[in-house]
């Protein structure tokens, strides 16, 4: 079974190579190339199918690193005795199902279990490459990682594990990272967690360098690296007062930290700047969730470096007390900035029934009705 998922990702590669040769030769042929490639890649589906319902379990590097699909108990006790693995990577994080059933496996067999959540459908954020560098230098081996269906995410790091820690070439070691051609990649956005590859290379090229050099990549992944257009900065002036259930327009500044530029003018795209009201700040967690779009941004693309300022009218509790302002970058319908590593701002607020003061400076008003500003 070793490699044998980068096999069967060989094995399309040649298929489609054949195929797509065969389209350039007289026209018999290109009517019998007509049929090879959906059948080359309802051959892989099939063995790959196979291979999932056994759990998706493969040899990444031979008695070190392994990785399948989420595993029953039953499993993880029967692959433990053919591998002997030390650790458990489960990249569903550990509120995810069966994390907990899981956790009392791997105690009953002394195995360590880690958590790291990733997502399928998001590039990952720079703490989450870290996060994973570390596992990879410090978790026992022989190691076993999994996610849900052992191929997005299993297959990403199957793929820096294979490179970093297997020694296998850059260019093979991505072939674990494979995944069928099909709309599923992208069923959620333009995103893939397999993106990690692309951003890397792209580095590389634009500063002649060679992708193979696992040195360069750490580095990168720690100081260099951002998820494409997700780095932004937030201010404002700070604290402020509020009249109970009153709008305020509070001034944000957004720069555009990346080196990509925030396409905020493309049409089918929509960013906005979105807020959530808290009452402690250690409630500011990934799980918080800003409104839908409190203000979107100007229909422009965000150059880097670039700052543009924007105005949130901001309704306030009705209840005097002190509370806290998170905001955040989003991209609608994809992800916010702070899930992608870039960091929000959380501003602190006293509503009282005294005047609204910015600074030691009025706040404008926004008229409740007419949606104005207007001076208090």
């Amino acid at each position: 079974m070793r490699e044998a998922f980068v096999e069967h990702a060989l094995f399309l590669r040649g298929g489609l190579a054949r195929s797509s040769a065969a389209l350039r030769r007289p026209r018999a042929q290109r009517k019998l190339a007509a049929w090879l490639i959906p059948v080359f890649i309802l051959v892989l589906g099939i063995r790959i199918a196979a291979h999932v319902r056994a759990g998706n379990f493969f040899e990444v590097v031979s008695g070190v690193v392994y990785r399948s699909a989420q595993p029953s108990p039953e499993q993880i006790r029967r692959w433990h005795r053919e591998h002997q693995f030390a650790c458990i990577l489960n990249l569903r994080g550990e509120d995810s199902p069966f994390a907990q059933q899981e956790q009392e496996v791997a105690d009953e067999l002394g195995v360590e279990l880690i958590h790291l959540r990733l997502a399928a459908y998001y590039e990952f954020s720079q703490q989450q490459l870290i996060d994973l560098l570390e596992v990879f230098e410090s978790a026992p081996r022989p190691l076993l990682l999994h996610c849900r269906q052992g191929m997005d995410r299993s297959g990403t790091v199957s793929a820096l594990a294979g490179w970093l820690i297997g020694g296998q070439s850059y260019e093979r070691a991505k072939w674990h990272a494979f995944v069928v051609p099909g709309p599923w990649k992208h069923k959620k956005g333009p995103q893939h967690i397999s993106d990690i590859f692309g951003d890397y290379e792209r580095y590389c090229r634009e500063n002649n360098l060679v992708p193979d050099d696992r040195g360069q990549f750490m580095n990168w992944a720690r100081t260099i690296y951002r998820p494409r257009y997700y780095h932004a900065r937030l201010e404002t002036t700070a604290p402020v007062r509020a009249l109970p259930g009153r709008p305020v327009a509070i001034t944000v500044n957004v720069t555009n930290l990346s080196a990509m530029p925030i396409p905020a003018g493309r049409a089918d795209r929509a960013f906005c700047l979105a807020s959530q009201i808290l009452t402690d700040p250690s409630e500011a967690t990934l799980r918080s969730r800003p409104d839908e779009c409190a203000v979107e941004l100007p229909k422009r693309d965000l150059l880097p470096d670039e700052m543009i300022s924007v105005v949130l009218a901001q309704r306030v509790p009705n209840k005097p007390g002190d509370y806290f302002l998170l905001l955040d970058l989003k991209e609608e319908k994809v992800t916010t900035f702070r899930r992608r590593g870039s960091t929000p701002l959380l501003v602190s607020f006293h509503v009282s029934p005294d005047a609204v003061i910015w600074n030691n400076g009025v706040v404008p008003v926004v008229d409740s009705e007419q949606g104005a500003v207007v001076s208090p």
